[in-house]
């Protein structure tokens, strides 16, 4: 019997190549997301630190000029944060999505990969089937032959 061919094998590469551009593309996606995050952490921890500068020492002589400084200081700080608050949202929508093309991808593969375990499965039975006909006829023309030898 002929060698297993799989007769969507192509399509089944194909969607192995396509789930492995996802998951590619979904790390990327998680890195850039991870990145936003940390640019997030920094303006934080750069506010919490401008608070604490801020607060000053007591007896300390104030400066209008330094204190208009700190305050716009301050106020570019909480615009970045609230910008880079919507670029963390955007980049974790876009890693959602991202892994839910993913998740479709596996899907897609997983079809084709039980279509040709399947496949598999009936030509080794075919292949087992014609191996018992092929015994069970070489078994008959062996006894044929004893028959007629003792004849």
């Amino acid at each position: 019997m002929r060698k297993f061919q799989f007769r969507f094998q192509r399509v089944y590469e194909l969607k192995e190549r396509l789930e492995d551009v996802r998951r590619a593309t979904l790390g990327e996606a998680v890195s850039a997301l991870e990145t936003d995050r940390q640019e997030l952490r920094r303006i934080e921890e750069a506010r919490g630190e401008r608070r604490e500068a801020s607060r000053g020492e007591a007896g300390q002589q104030l400066d209008p000029g330094l204190l208009q400084l700190a305050s716009n200081f301050g106020l570019r700080l909480e615009r970045e944060s609230g910008e880079q608050e919507e670029q963390v949202r955007l980049a974790q929508t876009v890693a959602d999505e991202k892994r839910d093309e993913l998740v479709e991808a596996t899907r897609d593969r997983k079809v084709f990969e039980i279509l040709r375990d399947r496949a598999a499965a009936t030509h080794r039975k075919q292949a087992q089937r014609q191996e018992l006909r092929t015994l069970d006829e070489l078994g008959g023309q062996q006894h044929h032959r004893k028959e007629t030898d003792e004849d």
